[in-house]
């Protein structure tokens, strides 16, 4: 599972969302609670064109669906299948959400037709704050929430710059390689240790990691690669990404110890390019394979080291993951080339589960 009230100085919007809002908190999951810890029970009767980006130990799914009216409408989807729509900023008719923590608090991104994005935090008392971005900065995208409500993603200024939000919605730049042109903070584990990347104006691009404290360190690519990134990390410390290598064109999963000592995950045959995006604290990792022929699979790593083909819906060709929870299971998106994707999640068990639309 990737893991903010802005305070008065920085102009903090909180409103409480008069339909649609977000319930409260779902309760933590029992460790003999199969139905919390996997996936919601409920599944649409027809796919519905959206995407699930998380899921926390609840088993509450977040992400977005595509309204009537062709815009996009942020959801969670509750242990028990139902769907709330979340609402969006005063104006605004699209959202997102991308990541949820267990106190149920939701981040993604809410937007006019014009595409001004805004980030935002939909609090499990079913108010919405907008988070700002760097001062003199535009708003980019948040990524990751701890269960203490920090933040972290990136804004635009005279490039991508990776930034912490805190509890109280203070953004911090968090600085990277010497030099540093672009930089995206896209996990954060309960400890404040943030990863992701950061990039030199030659489109260079090291796989970072930010101690609670700031610090920087960059987590290196496999041997012979040349480039690598981040997308989460859990409660050991270990980080989950992919290297890069130039020569092949390709990318491959990897895991970084918490000492930062990189292993390549194992490979699906025919593998062209793989990512690790999602690691729960037992060890078992979510993202994707991509074969020579271009097609995409959700994939899980096992924590015995083992690589399961996670599956899509039928008559879908393409399929993603995008989150994983403790007990294991994975949210994300089935899909085909040239259309929206449809989202989905997997039991514990590898069950495929369709999502629902309002």
């Amino acid at each position: 599972m990737k893991r903010s009230r802005l305070s008065g100085a920085l102009g903090a919007l909180t409103l409480t969302l008069a339909a649609g809002a977000v319930a409260g908190a779902a309760a933590p999951a029992s460790a003999t609670s199969a139905e919390a810890r996997g996936a919601p029970t409920g599944a649409a009767a027809a796919t519905v064109e959206g995407a699930a980006g998380d899921i926390n130990d609840s088993g509450v799914v977040t992400g977005y669906v595509y309204a009537e009216s062709g815009n996009t409408r942020p959801v969670r989807w509750n242990a028990d299948g139902s769907i709330q729509d979340l609402g969006t900023l005063p104006g605004d008719v699209n959202g997102n959400a991308w990541g949820i923590n267990n106190a149920g608090q939701i981040i993604g991104n809410s937007w006019t037709g014009d595409e001004n994005r805004q980030d935002v935090r939909w609090n499990a008392d079913g108010s919405i704050t907008a988070l700002r971005p760097l001062p003199g900065e535009e708003n980019g995208s948040v990524h990751g929430i701890n269960d203490s409500g920090i933040t972290v993603g990136f804004t635009f200024g005279d490039g991508m710059h990776a930034v912490k939000w805190s509890v109280s919605g203070v953004p911090t730049r968090l600085h990277g390689l010497p030099g540093e042109k672009n930089s995206y903070a896209k996990g954060i584990n309960n400890d404040g240790t943030a990863v992701g990347w950061s990039g030199l104006a030659d489109g260079t691009t090291s796989a970072a990691r930010w101690d609670a404290d700031g610090t920087f360190t960059a987590l290196p690519p496999l041997d012979g690669h040349e480039g690598s990134s981040a997308y989460a990390i859990n409660g050991k410390g270990v980080a989950v990404g992919f290297s890069y290598d130039k020569e092949t064109s390709s990318a491959h999963a990897v895991r970084w110890a918490s000492d930062g000592t990189v292993t390549a995950l194992p490979a699906k045959p025919d593998m062209k390019h793989s990512k690790g995006v999602d690691i729960n604290d037992d060890g078992t990792i979510v993202g994707n394979s991509q074969s020579s022929t271009n097609v995409i699979g959700a994939v899980r790593w096992n924590a015995d080291g083992t690589i399961t083909d996670l599956g899509k819906l039928p008559g879908d060709a393409n399929s993603d993951a995008k989150g994983v929870n403790a007990g294991g299971a994975a949210a994300g998106d089935s899909s085909n080339p040239n259309s929206p994707p449809h989202p989905v999640m997997w039991r514990a068990d590898g069950t495929l589960v369709a999502l629902r639309g309002l």
